[in-house]
């Protein structure tokens, strides 16, 4: 049997399902196909079983009775016959979108970071001292190319005057370390400022994964 035979069939079957619960099954079953391949669909709806089983566990699943009984006879069956049903397989079970998972903080994962402190403390410090000196020698490195290149640029100018062609030569070394400028003081400073964000941000995800066990909520 096709994917699309398959799901027919199972619609036909669950006419009595509200749209919204109907739709969810189907897409879950439908689902389960893509997931097998297209070259898979017939092994993928053997192994499913028979639709008519799963057609009735997905009526009772959703409060209604699969032969058409009220509701109420449907309750008081699912009463009586309630840890008996524990065990069984959902026919179906969709993902729930918006709940997020119950986080709960780890003694024991605080005590390992605590232990730990003397060898990831000073990674830490050493990662902040690093990030600290990029940026003082970009910004060192900045003020030479925009004092040197503003002094050779005037010099330069001022020479042309009395010996050309060292005024040009000054000039144009002068207006090369004036473009360095220009197009290095914006890598440079934003470069040191993602780095750093960047680690902050792993360094918070990580703690918050060991003392939580789970990923942190994106900002």
């Amino acid at each position: 049997m096709r994917r699309e035979e398959f799901i027919s069939e199972l619609r036909s079957r669950l006419e009595r399902l509200p749209g919204e619960e109907l739709e969810a099954a189907l897409d879950y079953y439908n689902e389960i196909f893509l997931d097998a391949g297209e070259d898979k669909e017939e092994e993928t709806a053997e192994s499913l079983g028979s639709i008519d089983e799963i057609a009735r566990n997905i009526y009772v699943e959703n409060g209604i009775d699969p032969d058409g009984r009220p509701t109420f006879i449907l309750d008081e069956r699912r009463g009586e016959s309630r840890q008996e049903d524990i065990p069984q397989q959902r026919a179906y079970a969709p993902a729930q979108t918006g709940a997020a998972p119950q986080q709960s903080f780890k003694a024991s994962n605080f005590l390992l970071l605590l232990c730990l402190f003397p060898l990831w403390f000073p990674l830490l410090i050493v990662g902040f001292v690093f990030t600290f000196v990029f940026f003082i020698l970009g910004f060192v490195l900045e003020i030479v190319f925009v004092g040197a290149g503003t002094a050779m640029v005037i010099g330069g100018i001022i020479s042309l005057f009395t010996v050309p062609p060292a005024g040009l030569m000054s000039l144009g070394a002068g207006l090369i370390l004036v473009a360095l400028f220009i197009l290095t003081f914006k890598g440079v400073f934003k470069g040191t400022i993602s780095f750093f964000v960047s680690a902050i941000n792993k360094i918070v995800k990580t703690a918050h994964n060991i003392l939580f066990g789970g990923a942190a909520a994106n900002g």
